[in-house]
């Protein structure tokens, strides 16, 4: 009780919660290893969107009105935040196995990964894209945070192996009985003191029978070289290190808040591309990135050679003076930044897709992550009320286009499935070549619905199939289509999804939901003659639908269900999007007709084998029963001349002949 009312006086007024599985299971186990959970929140960068609201359970979190007391109490409440220790791995492995937390809320609870992405940005309330930006980002920050900080380690560790062969060196070189050779060393010396490496130039000639002045040179530039490279990866110029990627923003893409100067809401570098091509910039970006990461490699590797080859260390390093990507080790390749290049469906325009296509051929590790609108080809319209004719979504297939790229990494994600999104950028990042990542994230002003209901919509676009789910991993096993994988989709063997109303959920069920594409549907009357749900609609045959007319239920406030019918360009979509949709089922191989074929065919198979068995077991019978007959009637036969040899006379113990004449 006394350490409780401690803790709760140094904690203040932030409010704390004893969970089952950060902090009594533990403590069950071993006392004095639960976690307390607490939750604050910065009032400078607090929006008001209420994602946080809608998304937790009810009651969880309420929104109220600015007052100076709820303003001073937040503050006071962010700051003590501020100053408790970082979260431990341990604590975010533990949360980030629990089903309640996920992985993505898990690694936010550590103040080194979410700070990649602070508050305080141009972003609309309720912006997808800053959220699966902030997801994105951490999910790199939590997987090269701990290789740069191992690698670090690492080159500390060989720079003080180093250090010890130095001053092994020069107390051998040096004996107490025999100073000569260093006293003419240290004639050329004018002030109290020198640098060791121009010593050592001084003194070559007068040492050159005691010491190996040109090994001993290299050590001592190989050491001065490595502890640069040390400070570079643990501390640099900004005070953070090495950065974990590097970031090309497009200019024309939604995340234009992100590209202010210069107070950016970013913690590693970022570029802002206005030229249009922003894949060969990032191309270029990375290039210099790698170069700075190879010139670590080759210290690195130089300087194991002078410590487990001393030998043929001069020789060989001339070989490593051309090192390149092709040449370095999965780990070594791990290690390098990747470059993370931020846009929309602008970047497929013009010259746009064909920059993209040859990224995904070649083997650099530039990732692309294109946020998708799903304008479908549809939203939107004129100012005077009228309706734009339809035009093609270069987005919505883009999916089907880059898997024609086996070698590079692809996904579509959504921030309403964040532990998807975070597995496919770890998958990326695994992946050593270029990678494709494409992400719904809904925007509450451009797509036209409140603010808190950011998730919700990007949940409502995957099950309905507009936007599914999908990642292919070339390093997966097979040749194609073992490495596709749909998971995370509901129901992922089924046509439409079913929601919690018992109905089928369409893309027009979906599109509702949002004002741009209003103008797509009609109210309809209760009774309306000839209407049909929409999924019983696409199902008709074309020449049946001619009647007809498809309508899809929205819930309006008080629970009343209404009709609206839907217009011919949004049920070619809702077919269309469905289409697509059994495409991708075909290929991961869960509902294909080369599946029921081999299904059809092995049951052939075995039914023939089985029929064999049938007819063999069949005539090992008939030929049992016909011995079991012989034998029966042979007895038969046996008893029946006994009894009548008994009737004449004939007993088995009269003694008589059984050859007498009868």
């Amino acid at each position: 009780a006394e350490a409780k009312a401690k803790l709760i006086d140094a904690l203040g007024e932030i409010q704390i919660s004893l969970t089952e599985a950060l902090f009594r299971v533990p403590e069950s186990k071993s006392p004095g290893s639960g976690n307390i959970l607490f939750l604050a929140i910065n009032p400078a960068t607090c929006k008001g969107c209420g994602i946080c609201i809608s998304n937790c359970e009810p009651n969880a979190l309420t929104l109220e009105k600015h007052t100076p007391d709820l303003l001073a109490q937040a503050g006071r409440s962010w700051r003590i935040w501020e100053e408790l220790p970082d979260t431990t791995e341990k604590t975010i492995e533990l949360a980030g196995s629990q089903i309640t937390m996920g992985k993505a809320a898990a690694l936010l609870m550590s103040k080194v990964y979410r700070g990649t992405l602070i508050g305080g940005d141009g972003a609309e309330p309720g912006s997808g894209e800053r959220l699966a930006l902030r997801l994105a980002l951490t999910a790199v920050e939590s997987r090269q945070r701990p290789l740069i900080n191992s690698f670090a380690s690492e080159v500390d560790a060989v720079r003080e192996k180093l250090a010890a062969l130095i001053r092994k060196m020069l107390a051998d070189a040096l004996p107490a009985d025999d100073l000569d050779a260093l006293a003419s060393g240290l004639e050329s010396v004018d002030g109290r003191e020198t640098d060791l490496s121009r010593f050592i130039n001084d003194s070559e000639g007068a040492i050159a029978t005691r010491i190996d002045a040109l090994r001993l040179r290299r050590l001592v530039t190989l050491a001065r070289q490595l502890r640069d490279l040390s400070w570079k990866l643990s501390s640099g110029r900004q005070g953070f290190g090495r950065a974990a990627l590097g970031l090309v923003l497009n200019s024309n893409s939604p995340t234009g808040w992100a590209g202010v100067f210069p107070d950016n809401p970013f913690s590693l570098p970022v570029t802002v591309d206005s030229s249009g091509d922003a894949a060969q910039f990032g191309a270029g970006l990375l290039q210099g990135q790698l170069q700075q990461s190879l010139e670590g490699f080759v210290l690195m590797r130089k300087a194991r050679l002078e410590l487990e080859n001393p030998a043929d260390a001069a020789r060989l390093w001339s070989s490593l003076e051309h090192l390149d990507w092709d040449h370095l080790e999965a780990e070594e390749r791990a290690l390098c930044p990747p470059v993370f290049i931020i846009g929309s469906n602008s970047l497929l325009a013009g010259r746009g897709l064909a920059q993209l296509s040859r990224i995904l051929a070649g083997k650099l590790p530039l990732k692309v992550l294109l946020f998708a609108d799903l304008d479908l080809g549809v939203a939107g319209g004129t100012d005077n009320g009228m309706m734009l004719a339809p035009i093609e979504d270069a987005g919505s297939d883009l999916a089907l286009l880059t898997l024609s790229r086996r070698n590079s990494f692809n996904a579509q994600c959504s921030v309403g499935f964040t532990d998807h999104l975070m597995a496919a950028v770890q998958g990326a990042l695994n992946c050593s070549g270029p990678a494709l990542i494409q992400v719904h994230a809904p925007s509450p002003q451009r797509h036209g619905f409140a603010t808190g209901q950011t998730i919700e919509r990007a949940r409502k676009a995957v099950q309905s199939r507009t936007f599914p789910l999908f990642i292919y991993d070339p390093q997966g096993e097979g040749v194609f289509g073992s490495r596709f994988s749909l998971e995370g989709n509901p129901d992922p063997t089924k046509g439409w999804f079913t929601d919690d109303d018992d109905r089928p959920l369409t893309s027009a069920g979906w599109a509702l939901g949002e004002k741009r594409f209003r103008q797509w549907f009609v109210p309809l009357a209760a009774d309306a003659a000839d209407a049909l749900p929409l999924d019983e609609f696409l199902a008709l045959p074309e020449q049946a639908r001619d009647i007809k007319k498809p309508f899809v239920l929205k819930s309006e406030d008080g629970g009343t269900a209404q009709r609206y019918q839907v217009t011919d360009p949004m049920v070619s979509i809702c077919e269309e999007r469905l289409q697509a949709w059994r495409a991708l089922q075909e290929i991961a191989g869960l509902v294909t007709p080369f599946t029921k074929r081999i299904e059809q065919q092995a049951q052939e198979a075995v039914m023939a084998m089985h029929q064999d068995e049938l007819q063999k077991m069949q005539a090992e019978y008939e030929a049992r029963i016909a011995n079991l007959q012989k034998e029966v009637l042979e007895q038969s036969r046996v008893e029946i001349r006994a009894r009548l040899m008994a009737m004449a006379g004939y007993g088995s113990n009269s003694g008589e002949s059984a050859d007498a004449p009868h």
